[in-house]
């Protein structure tokens, strides 16, 4: 038995679907259970605060997969002492509180969604046969509605778990307060005019480091409309706006732009040798959601087969990328496409020339 916590919101969704497919046996929970009725799953009432309703929840599950946003120490606790193991979308501060939880032979993925997770694979699959790689460049967005944490990776000073704003890898090393939010760029993964903003997640440091990569950069982007004047006030020097109110209204904002125009979202992934030649992942999808969950099913997967040893692992560590990228291109509504082409990418003065590089 898998168990889903957090079925009823976007992540829960999108990972019931795709692990539908596969035939596995599921028991949803969620605090509010009324949009799981008429499931062919086991549907199980549970508010992740609630000690004594989490434990019946793990009870009989194998693993159980944390949708509920940042991972709590409860339901890792709850998870373990019934001998199951976790799988969990949380990121690198979550990492930290798990790992010390973990009791010997159980085992735990964290990191399995779109960023951390499908940002720290698809390098993988970037790099493959360019020998030694200079740089990384990395841009994920699109024309979907914008959830709260979503909204606030535009901050100048966004969460400090995903990532340092305005920061970049040059040189082997993380250089603070490098690059700024730019405005009016075209490129040729999206179809509109872009508003950009960089930040440095850890996985992406992370996994440059790993593969020896000195230079890597990463975009947040927006396209260009309502939202131009909001992200314009909000990365004001002057700014004196309430922050809060100011990213409901870049929401309200997304949202109106959207209105009669089919949405997408874009994860984008571009390597470049020291010779010269690169290659270009391209992860398109309506929302962002369903690639994420395919990484979340992944870990899933190689839960099943034995393939994760024990202890606490990111998805990045444990996933096989061939398989991902099988998965990828096997899954409706996903689009993976390559290209060895070098295509125009941000160039920051100090890199080549400002902007935009053909």
């Amino acid at each position: 038995m898998i168990g889903i916590l957090g079925a009823t919101g976007e992540a829960g969704r999108a990972l019931t679907r795709l692990l539908s497919c596969h035939g596995l046996p599921l028991r949803l929970g969620a605090p509010r259970v009324g949009t799981l009725e008429g499931s062919a799953h086991q549907v199980v009432h549970v508010d992740p605060a609630d000690a004594d309703a989490l434990a019946r929840f793990c009870a009989g599950c194998v693993i159980v997969v944390d949708c509920t946003g940042p991972a709590r120490r409860a339901v890792a606790d709850a998870v373990f002492a019934v001998g199951a193991d976790l799988v969990t979308l949380a990121g690198d501060s979550a990492h930290e509180r798990v790992r010390s939880c973990v009791p010997a032979g159980r085992r735990a993925v964290l990191s399995a969604g779109s960023l951390p997770g499908l940002a720290g694979l698809l390098p993988l699959l970037a790099v493959e046969g360019l020998g030694q790689v200079r740089r990384l460049q990395c841009l994920s967005g699109g024309l979907a509605p914008l959830c709260p944490e979503t909204a606030r990776l535009f901050l100048p000073g966004g969460p400090a778990d995903d990532g340092e704003p305005f920061a970049e890898r040059r040189n082997g090393r993380r250089r603070s307060c490098a690059l700024s939010p730019v405005q009016g760029v075209a490129l040729p993964c999206f179809p509109d005019g872009l508003s950009a903003c960089p930040r440095l997640p850890a996985e992406l440091d992370r996994t440059a480091a790993s593969l020896g990569v000195p230079d890597a950069r990463w975009y947040d982007v927006l396209p260009s409309g309502r939202a131009d004047a909001v992200l314009a006030r909000l990365w004001s020097p002057t700014a004196a706006a309430d922050p809060a109110d100011v990213l409901e209204e870049l929401r309200t904002a997304v949202r109106l732009d959207a209105i009669g125009r089919a949405g997408y979202h874009r994860l984008v992934v571009q390597a470049e040798s020291a010779a010269g030649a690169s290659r270009t992942l391209v992860v398109g999808s309506a929302d962002g959601r369903e690639p994420a969950a395919v990484v979340t099913a992944a870990a899933v997967t190689a839960l099943i087969d034995r393939r994760v040893p024990a202890g606490a692992h990111r998805a990045a560590e444990v996933v096989d990328p061939a398989e991902l990228r099988a998965a990828l291109l096997e899954r409706p509504g996903i689009t993976l496409t390559e290209s060895a082409d070098r295509l125009a990418v941000i160039e920051p003065p100090g890199w080549m020339r400002p902007r935009i590089a053909g």
